[in-house]
């Protein structure tokens, strides 16, 4: 069996390996909406990848980190260096190297998900700290960036707020989603209320956006008035794109520009 499961087979009852993203993902794909296609990691994966990667007494440190003085960062710090580098150098399963493998599209971001042994508020909290990585497999083999992405969540802050939680890291319902970059000519998101929306876009992709390097462009409109649509101009210096020349070989290229308004 593979262990990239496909999103719009995702049920309730894989809530707790798939996480809430991954799930809600899935009931928006089985519904008709337009969901790019990925693939998600379930949280099985990182809890064994833990359980063999790190050795019995950095384990014991990371299921009890409550140990560790408030006013002790430096030992969480060392703590938190052992750990990421154990894992960095860890062996995945072959079966998930395998699959990793076999992923067909050139370009990719990473996302953690969280399952349900943690609270909505937990699992947000979660993913603020673990932030979305996108690559490319001419750069580093999608393998390796999951362990590099995965090692974010052993970091000296991420391990002060598992603390903070008395959540040990290792058992963690960490899912990972695993989904294609597409070329974009603006990017952006789109809340919606019971009468009113809202979005907010960037030229290119939606880095900039997540990374707070742009003021986006932002509409608004009252849902039952569609000639209510107010426009407020943002502004961006810096643009992401995939090359089309180079997209085979699967290069994301920042652009620097003057500076204008986003229209």
């Amino acid at each position: 069996m593979s262990w990239l499961q496909p999103l719009d087979q995702v049920c309730a009852n894989a809530l707790p390996q798939v996480g809430y993203k991954a799930y809600s993902l899935g009931l928006l794909g089985r519904q008709q909406l337009p969901v790019a296609t990925g693939r998600i990691i379930p949280a099985q994966a990182w809890q064994e990848t833990m359980t063999t990667a790190i050795n019995p007494a950095i384990s014991d440190y990371l299921a009890h980190l409550d140990r560790i003085d408030r006013a002790g960062f430096h030992e969480l710090q060392r703590l938190s260096q052992k750990a990421q580098q154990a894992l960095a150098t860890a062996d995945l399963p072959a079966a998930l190297v395998a699959d990793l493998a076999n992923w067909p599209h050139p370009i990719w971001i990473l996302r953690a998900s969280f399952g349900c042994h943690l609270t909505r508020q937990q699992a947000d909290l979660g993913l603020g700290i673990l932030p979305a990585q996108m690559g490319s497999a001419a750069l580093v083999p999608l393998a390796k960036a999951l362990q590099q992405f995965w090692t974010e969540v052993l970091s000296a802050r991420s391990l002060m707020v598992w603390r903070h939680r008395r959540q040990a890291p290792a058992q963690l319902p960490l899912a990972t989603l695993v989904m294609p970059v597409y070329p974009a000519l603006v990017s952006g998101t789109l809340r919606l209320r019971a009468k009113h929306a809202t979005w907010d876009g960037v030229e290119g992709l939606g880095r900039p956006l997540t990374r707070g390097e742009a003021i986006p462009a932002r509409g608004q409109m009252a849902l039952a008035q569609p000639d209510s649509l107010q426009w407020q101009p943002g502004f961006q210096e810096q643009v992401y794109r995939i090359l089309p020349r180079l997209e085979a070989s699967s290069l994301v290229m920042p652009r620097l520009g003057t500076g204008g308004s986003v229209m």
